[in-house]
């Protein structure tokens, strides 16, 4: 059970320094690429393209005799690696021209620029995505993967989720974009360790795999949809995060801000729903899972009706707090006030 935990306390700090990166390398382009939009966008897609190719690298990593924890940690230490220097590196895209000598803009340059950023988040992000199937095959010696994977799956997302709220509302500005990145690459660092020391505890256990005989149609047809419907429901889940991005940058006028609340708060919500795994398991699937993705879909046609009602019904201050005694003077009352509305909209 320690050595569980140890995986779960480095789950933990992996996904606190991976979404610190996230938003510290968004607004890193921000100069580079000439506006917020553009950098949340193309570093959003690079994750997610570096995350989907990763865990694919990390399936394969976790079948070979490397024990799972030991693969980790080195996955883990060059990230941290390639961590240092990436805000340097993508502040350099700027030499890229973009603009001539007339102040026109250059369709080529700024293409480029785009491309070489988007490339260099996804290459980096490779590890993000296969640290989590190693995790999981770690966690298979104990036996009990579908007890533990929803915890393990909380503690990633709840570590995220409090990396992006700390690299926005205090990291920025406190220290900077490429100390905070030092700091966020300490953090994966010790996820390694913890790893390594994870692995020096456990006892390996030999499992024996059942061979894979053929599938069955009707379970051929289930996992096709299972895998269509994790594909639309994630598309989904990231438009809607560019559209709340910009829907909050647009009313409190932070792009950091509104980035990072609306960051933590997602995650908050996909860590608690890490944790419900373990009271669903027992249900039928696909019947949960038609039902989880109806709710996503009626609640956020609902919450963006009612956002948008408070927007336009009070502007800047849905919730009056300039008026109150307690919040009007406060020199966080934007902080406040973003906190207050990103749980109405998400």
């Amino acid at each position: 059970m320690a050595a569980t935990l140890v995986i779960w306390i480095a789950a933990f700090l992996s996904g606190l320094a991976a979404l610190a990166y996230e938003v510290l390398w968004s607004r890193a382009l921000v100069v580079p690429l000439g506006n917020s939009t553009d950098a949340v966008a193309l570093v959003t897609a690079g994750f997610m393209l570096g995350i989907a190719a990763g865990a694919s690298l990390g399936g394969r990593l976790s079948r070979r005799r490397t024990p799972p924890l030991l693969a980790y940690a080195w996955l883990e230490l060059g990230l941290a690696s390639c961590a240092l220097f990436a805000p340097s590196l993508l502040a350099s895209l700027s030499a890229i021209p973009s603009f001539s000598s007339a102040s026109e803009a250059l369709p080529l340059g700024v293409a480029l620029r785009g491309a070489c950023a988007l490339s260099i988040v996804t290459v980096v992000c490779l590890p993000m995505g296969a640290s989590i199937p190693l995790l999981v095959h770690a966690l298979s010696a104990t036996g009990s993967v579908a007890r533990h994977i929803g915890i393990l799956y909380a503690f990633n997302t709840a570590g995220a989720a409090t990396g992006a709220f700390a690299a926005g509302f205090w990291a920025i500005s406190t220290l900077g974009i490429a100390r905070s990145s030092v700091a966020a690459a300490i953090c994966g660092g010790l996820a390694a360790l913890l790893a390594v020391a994870a692995s020096l505890r456990r006892t390996p256990r030999v499992h024996d795999r059942p061979s894979a005989g053929p599938a069955l149609p009707g379970v051929r047809v289930i996992r096709a949809a299972s895998l269509a419907a994790a594909f639309v429901s994630g598309m989904a889940m990231l438009a809607c995060e560019m559209v709340w991005a910009r829907l909050l940058t647009f009313v409190f006028g932070h792009d950091t801000y509104a980035f990072s609340s609306l960051l933590a708060l997602v995650l908050s919500g996909l860590a608690l729903g890490g944790l419900a795994h373990r009271a669903l398991i027992r249900r039928d699937p696909i019947r949960t899972l038609a039902l989880l993705m109806t709710g996503f879909s009626l609640s956020t046609l609902l919450s963006f009706w009612v956002a948008a009602s408070l927007v336009i019904r009070a502007g800047r201050d849905p919730f009056s707090l300039e008026s109150t005694s307690t919040f009007a003077t406060s020199l966080r009352l934007e902080l406040w006030r973003e906190l207050l509305y990103t749980p109405v909209l998400v």
